[in-house]
């Protein structure tokens, strides 16, 4: 059975001038075919993530489906984009955050803490 992964929230952005050079890797790394995918936004939309593209670059909002080579992706793309980060849950109740620093792709995971309190 396949995961399920809701990005809960993103603030990722790729410039503009970066978008040809992150298709390009992610053709290079076998993820995009240059006959499906003729741009960056239409990779994305592709692959099930909601985007919005603009003059000053692409913006990720979104993305609710079955996980697949997301990880991969991101790594691949990540001396292109820009921003603090994905944050994802799983099906199975788990969450984390990729981040974008300085180039690499850095995954966070969260830390509960349980705090006593007296119910009267």
């Amino acid at each position: 059975m396949d995961s399920h992964i809701q990005m809960i929230e993103s603030d990722i952005f790729i410039p503009a001038e970066n978008m040809e050079a992150a298709l390009d890797d992610l053709y290079k790394a076998g993820y995009a075919s240059e006959k499906l995918h003729k741009s960056l936004e239409g990779f994305f939309w592709f692959e099930c993530y909601h985007v919005y593209c603009n003059d000053k670059g692409l913006y990720l909002e979104s993305y609710d489906d079955k996980m697949g080579y997301d990880r991969e992706i991101f790594l691949t793309i990540a001396p292109y984009a820009h921003g603090n980060s994905l944050w994802c849950d799983k099906d199975d109740g788990s969450q984390w955050k990729w981040c974008f620093e300085d180039g690499n792709l850095v995954e966070y995971y969260p830390t509960i803490t349980w705090s006593l309190y007296v119910i009267e």
